[in-house]
């Protein structure tokens, strides 16, 4: 017998040995995503749509439910736009709308304000959706912050 192999049986696992390993290195992962905030985001006009797809875009660690009595927090929001008048079309060429929101992030348990964002943007690309995406870019950034 060679000193050799005997190194190279020591060094392989058995398949139990390699599933028992594996699943040791995926519980982090399934603790983690069990751990994300229930968001309910309250009806504003259609803007709640946008919001919404918006942080499944942006993969925003929530989940987002539609029973305001399931949530951890609610997302309030306020959306104005403002479409290119036709002195902006005629003069300056541009049929960009100004785009206005605010999201707030309560905690329903104590309804204090967790988070607040406002985006202002003249000259929007893509209106509401840019507004949207940028909201929950940063709602998304705090949250994997650690609050």
């Amino acid at each position: 017998m060679n000193l050799n192999d005997d190194n190279a049986k020591a060094a392989t696992f058995s398949p139990i040995k390699q599933l028992t390993a594996l699943a040791l290195l995926a519980l982090p992962m399934l603790a983690a995503e069990a751990v994300q905030p229930k968001v309910y985001i309250a009806p504003a006009d259609g803007a709640e749509t946008y919001v919404s797809a918006a942080i499944m875009k942006k993969r925003v660690p929530v989940t987002v439910v539609t029973d305001p009595a399931q949530a951890d927090y609610t997302l309030e929001i306020t959306s104005q736009s403002q479409k290119a008048g036709w002195a902006k079309i005629i003069i300056a060429r541009d049929l960009r709308s100004t785009e206005d929101e605010s999201i707030r992030l309560i905690d329903n348990k104590t309804n204090a304000v967790a988070f607040a964002y406002s985006y202002h943007m003249q000259s929007s690309y893509f209106g509401k959706q840019s507004a949207a995406e940028s909201c929950a870019k940063h709602l998304g950034q705090w949250l994997k912050a650690g609050r």
